[in-house]
């Protein structure tokens, strides 16, 4: 259109704001295009943009985010710095990560982030399990207790109010980053926010002052199980990328853990009873170490309760050290080797990892039930009923296998970390583990999202129902001396008695049926 053009004043007229009122627009307009005549426009010369402005709807979409991930950004940033002025050590560790590794530690679930925290804080509980078996089992005044009371003692230790005040007390629950980007819950430092926030996620966070103002918006405190949640995702950060004797003077910083004691001999060593020179060979073998430096722990890791007549402690407190030392070297290889599935999946391949089944069929096939020094009559027949289970071909969910057979399996890889250390430990419990390793292994080169086959089937039908239906397997002896009501069924017709196993489901605790094979 030509800029002398009718068409092009009136365009120019037309483009006027509407907000300016009639007087405004005449001052804007020339003399001689006050009286200019009506002209026909074609349609297309006024037709709208399908964004008013794109620029400033771009603007619109891409600011927040910018400033929500500066923010922070900066967060992460001033914690770095907050821990290298009050926790040096822990700083220093800190300083040596990028800002993406620790924001990873300080993410909640309600930011809704990719990446939080649950992978870490997985991890690092099982690191904080077996900082405080070291703690207690070398510290003069617990080292002499029994393994119920040192049980106790950890799981307060590691309880989730103590681990909360910790961080409280430290300062760590001012950088946890809990909103998602979210209006209603997210509001750019220094605006006012027009909109009430939304507690909807009261798990996660909780606030104190119901007004909506920007105070209200920031000062949004953790809870007690972030707090805890936090404080163990650190732990993790720290072992996965500085190892095991770092990781105990941080925690020894922070008030997690106890210092290390100075009772060396955590075990006394019986001069009068040398361990058989058979079971030396086979333990050696079992848990692929050379050879033990006290050789006495293993008198211990294989001695039954029952065994009264003997000085030597039953093999309770190296099973109890046995079980932190397995659990962290099953979820170290799992965080390791499956580094795209979520916590819910690694929950479910550690329970087959190490769980009572898997070690008791390892242990029984290789023949640890051979070397245990027990008293107790019941014993030699349970494990003659577990070998016809396997021989039948019962599988490994199906049977019920003698706890004692685990229990010494984990006795013997504590006997391990406490003669040789962290990493002899772990290297003896992967070797136990190892035929379940292979299979995982496989699985985990592929796409592997149907974690049926690895669930046990109590387990199954736990997680169908809800968690309302519960299953129980009863020899029928004992199925008809805890007096359970009847009919007990036998594949659709009733069963008077007989030899067998027994399922029973119940709901709530009622019983819903009974049924043998």
């Amino acid at each position: 259109v030509s800029p002398n053009g009718k068409m092009f004043l009136a365009k120019r007229v037309g483009d006027f704001p509407q907000t300016l009122g009639a007087t405004q627009v005449e001052s804007f307009i020339d003399e001689d295009i006050k009286n200019i005549p009506a002209v026909e426009l074609p349609q297309d010369l006024f037709a709208e943009s399908p964004l008013a402005d794109p620029v400033i709807m771009l603007h619109s979409v891409v600011l927040p985010q910018l400033l929500y991930q500066l923010e922070c950004y900066l967060t992460v940033i001033s914690f770095i710095e907050h821990c290298s002025y009050n926790f040096p050590i822990l700083g220093n560790c800190l300083c040596e990560l990028s800002v993406d590794s620790v924001m990873e530690s300080l993410t909640a679930k309600s930011c809704c982030m990719d990446v939080t925290y649950d992978r870490l804080e997985w991890l690092g509980d099982a690191v904080l399990k077996l900082l405080h078996t070291d703690s207690l089992l070398k510290w003069e005044y617990t080292s002499y207790l029994h393994e119920g009371y040192l049980t106790m003692i950890r799981s307060v230790m590691g309880s989730n109010d103590r681990l909360k005040d910790i961080a409280k007390a430290a300062g760590f629950d001012e950088f946890i980053l809990l909103k998602s980007l979210n209006r209603k819950e997210w509001c750019p430092f220094g605006l006012k926010a027009e909109i009430q926030p939304v507690h909807a996620r009261v798990d996660e966070y909780c606030s104190e002052d119901p007004l909506g103002t920007d105070d209200n918006v920031r000062r949004t405190e953790p809870s007690n199980k972030v707090c805890a949640d936090v404080i163990e995702a650190l732990i993790g950060l720290v072992f996965i990328e500085f190892g095991y004797e770092q990781c105990m003077k941080v925690a020894y910083e922070i008030g997690v853990s106890l210092q290390a004691g100075n009772v060396d001999n955590v075990c006394r060593k019986w001069s009068d009873i040398s361990p058989d020179p058979n079971l030396v060979s086979f333990a050696c073998d079992f848990v692929g170490v050379k050879k033990l430096l006290n050789q006495h722990l293993l008198v211990e890791a294989t001695t039954h309760q029952s065994c009264l007549h003997k000085p030597v402690p039953s093999y309770q407190r190296l099973e109890w050290v046995g079980d932190a030392v397995l659990c962290l070297a099953a979820r170290e290889w799992l965080f390791r080797r499956a580094e795209k599935l979520p916590v819910s999946k690694l929950v479910v391949l550690e329970t087959t990892l190490v769980c009572n089944e898997s070690l008791a069929y390892i242990g029984f096939t290789k023949g640890v039930h051979r070397f245990i020094d027990h008293r107790n009559m019941a014993l030699p027949g349970r494990f003659q009923s577990y070998q016809l289970d396997l021989e039948i071909g019962r599988g490994l969910w199906s049977t019920d296998p003698p706890k004692v057979i685990p229990d010494v399996v984990e006795a013997l890889i504590g006997a391990v970390h406490v003669d040789s250390g962290l990493h002899n430990g772990q290297k003896a419990a992967l070797c136990v583990i190892e035929p379940l390793l292979q299979s995982l292994s496989h699985l985990l080169t592929n796409e592997f999202n149907n974690l049926t086959g690895l669930l046990h089937p109590k387990q199954n039908l736990y997680e169908m129902t809800g968690g309302i239906v519960s299953v129980r397997v009863y020899k029928e002896d004992v199925f008809r001396r805890l007096g359970f009501p009847s009919p007990l069924w036998n594949f659709g017709s009733r069963s008077s008695g007989g030899v067998g196993y027994v399922g029973v489901v119940r709901c709530k605790q009622i019983l819903l049926a009974a049924a043998m094979e």
